[in-house]
């Protein structure tokens, strides 16, 4: 629910809307506004700078199919 309030928050969306998004937009919505929320601060940017793990470009789709709310069908 963290997730659902935090994305209603910032993108001004109602808790309805939220939900019927497609689970791939719900999850890029949520990484980039966390990722604006980071780069506001000099800390975030120097954070976010070091990261590898950003510059990653390909999903890992082994993990994201193992999660149990992927797999619900």
């Amino acid at each position: 629910m963290r997730n659902i309030a935090y994305l209603v928050k910032e993108a001004n969306m109602t808790p309805f809307e939220v939900l019927k998004l497609p689970y791939s937009m719900f999850l890029s919505l949520l990484k980039h506004f966390r990722l604006m929320e980071i780069e506001s601060t000099p800390e975030g940017r120097e954070l976010l700078r070091k990261d590898k793990m950003l510059k990653e470009t390909k999903p890992d789709l082994t993990r994201i199919r193992s999660m149990k709310s992927y797999n619900r069908g």
